[in-house]
């Protein structure tokens, strides 16, 4: 049976609001120098009053408050910056954009800016090769949090640098031992490069740190399938569908995994329970016909492939399966047709079966 590997992308938002203190002043003459601090006092305190707003995620009044710090000081990149955070978080990415480049332009050396800039590239756009340029930029001008080298992390993972996102995800692991997320997507990279051991132990590393981590445990399943290790996969999906009862694929990858120990009865119950919650997912469909084709079901197999097909007619795995439905009910020109079809779309092993017909 065809197993689909769900790779979830846990992307950490560029939002970590902090204030300044205040400078205490007492001139014993109106000066310029005495106008400055005092402008500058007022956008500190105007600042703080947007990082109070933000951290209670009182995003529209945080821009305000920026604003207004940004009255008495144009050139506060501190203020331009978290105002881009704040736009971000209201979905107002071109304003958002427009302060993470103002912020650099300012200040140069704004590390954090460089990050910001960069995550919200590749929100819009995975492949930008801009989006590592901003995190290394992030990094040399000090910003090296492990968020930067989890977020750059995934930047080379989805551009399959798989190399370079394990020394990435490392990175943060070790400025972050707990960080769940990074283990998650380190594990998606192992997973990439058929390393599906080492897969297993940082899933397991996931959920330990994050219980609630409910992909990682339908992930840590598809690892434990690969290694044919049914049973530990069938508590592991258990585990992620009591955490999200509506979690589809978690209940196809358990029906996938009773089915390979045998217990058709189960798995039937399974691939059912996760049609009912999304009734057009075609892999459950394949997967349910396989289950029917093995308890003697053919023509309810072929009625599931046929859906499955219906939804995709470049489903390869549903036309070599109807093909077996089809030859155990006699119909082998139409068997022949559908490994045909199978071979056609790239499927090597349907050539063997392809030999039966005349």
């Amino acid at each position: 049976m065809n197993q689909k590997y769900l790779i979830l992308l846990a992307l950490f938002a560029c939002f970590s609001f902090s204030g300044f203190g205040q400078d205490s002043i007492a001139p014993d003459s109106v000066s310029k120098e005495y106008v400055n601090m005092k402008n500058k006092r007022m956008a500190d305190l105007s600042y703080n009053k947007g990082v109070e707003a933000a951290n209670k995620k009182d995003y529209s009044t945080a821009v305000l408050d920026f604003d207004n710090a940004l009255k008495y000081r144009p050139d506060f990149d501190m203020a331009i910056l978290q105002r881009g955070k704040a736009s971000y978080e209201l979905n107002k990415y071109s304003q958002a954009m427009s302060d993470f480049n103002s912020a650099i332009s300012i200040n140069p050396a704004n590390g954090e800016a460089y990050f910001c800039r960069g995550f919200l590239t590749f929100l819009q756009d995975t492949s930008d090769k801009t989006v590592i340029n901003d995190y290394n930029m992030a990094i040399d001008k000090g910003f090296s949090t492990s968020y930067t080298y989890y977020n750059r992390g995934v930047y080379k993972l989805v551009n399959k640098d798989y190399n370079g996102a394990l020394s990435d995800f490392t990175r943060a692991i070790e400025l972050k031992p707990e960080y769940a997320a990074a283990y998650q997507e380190r594990a998606s990279t192992k997973r990439a490069i058929n390393d599906y051991q080492g897969a297993i132990y940082d899933y397991r590393q996931a959920v330990n740190f994050d219980p609630n981590m409910v992909t990682a445990y339908n992930n840590l399943g598809t690892m434990q399938m690969k290694v044919g290790d049914y049973q530990a996969a069938i508590e592991s999906f258990s585990v992620a569908v009591q955490l999200d009862p509506n979690y589809y694929r978690a209940y196809n990858n358990r029906g996938n995994a009773r089915y390979q120990l045998g217990d058709y009865t189960e798995a039937a119950a399974d691939l059912e329970a996760s049609l009912k919650l999304k009734n057009d997912f075609n892999k459950a469909m394949n997967n349910l016909g396989n289950v029917y084709t093995k308890q003697q079901e053919y023509l309810k197999a072929i009625e599931m492939y046929n859906a499955a097909i219906e939804l995709d007619d470049q489903y390869a795995d549903a036309f070599l399966n109807r093909g077996f439905a089809r030859e155990l009910t006699g119909d082998l020109d139409a068997a022949c047709s559908d490994w045909q079809m199978a071979f056609s779309l790239g499927i090597q092993e349907a050539e063997q079966y392809l030999k039966e017909c005349k």
